[in-house]
């Protein structure tokens, strides 16, 4: 078996018969109960790429801890490539430790409860095409660093707490202001005085959660 989808089974916990499945190359556990901590075995299924747990009510996770093997370190920063925790309960700041992903392509921390700043590391992750940190409460500047990730085809921010100035970098030139607003203290194209006066109004989620109607599809297919 190297695909399981268990989406909107009414899971309470991680199946423990998925600490064996060392063949899963994909993962889908959305849309449960899961809650409390992501177990550590999930990183040592060694073929792992999309992981996607969105929707449940998970709030912490270690990636990296004191005894793991420097190999399984390695493997985990440079196989996976798509990452969905949409709507739970994670708080605190993002780990900078994230911005070693070198080959994800999809990050989705959206729906959160995350603080602080944004890492500047994940600008570190050049094969990155979507990222979606909107709907928590990160504050500070965007990172100028973000103006290296090419690739980058959609970002979302909006609904946070950021400040300053929007980059004028050609890479951000290509994203619609949806991607910034609900921001109050953030400036600059392609916000307008009025969009920054404005406070974005969130859209009902079915389970209860909200996140922004950005004109955009949440980016979840692949997981």
């Amino acid at each position: 078996m190297d695909q399981l989808k268990l989406t909107s089974t009414n899971l309470r916990t991680f199946p423990d018969f998925l600490r064996n499945q060392y063949r899963l190359s994909y993962l889908d556990l959305s849309g449960n109960q899961i809650h409390g901590e992501v177990p550590n075995w999930i990183w040592r299924l060694n073929l792992l790429e999309d992981l996607n747990i969105s929707g449940n009510s998970l709030d912490s996770i270690t990636v990296v801890s004191k005894d793991m093997e420097m190999f399984l370190l390695v493997k985990i920063l440079t196989i996976f490539t798509a990452i969905n925790f949409l709507c739970n309960k994670f708080s605190g700041q993002i780990p900078a430790e994230v911005g070693g992903f070198k080959s994800l392509y999809i990050l989705n921390l959206s729906n959160n409860a995350f603080t602080g700043a944004i890492p500047p590391s994940l600008s570190n992750m050049q094969k990155l095409e979507s990222s979606d940190l909107s709907v928590n409460s990160l504050n500070e500047q965007i990172p100028a660093e973000f103006a290296k990730l090419t690739l980058l085809s959609f970002l979302n921010l909006s609904n946070n707490q950021l400040v300053g100035r929007i980059s004028h970098s050609t890479q951000f030139s290509t994203f619609p202001k949806s991607s910034f607003e609900g921001n109050k203290d953030l400036l600059g194209p392609p916000l307008t005085t009025d969009d920054i006066a404005a406070v974005f109004s969130p859209q009902p989620m079915s389970n209860g959660r909200r996140f922004p109607n950005s004109g955009h599809d949440q980016i979840i297919g692949m997981l």
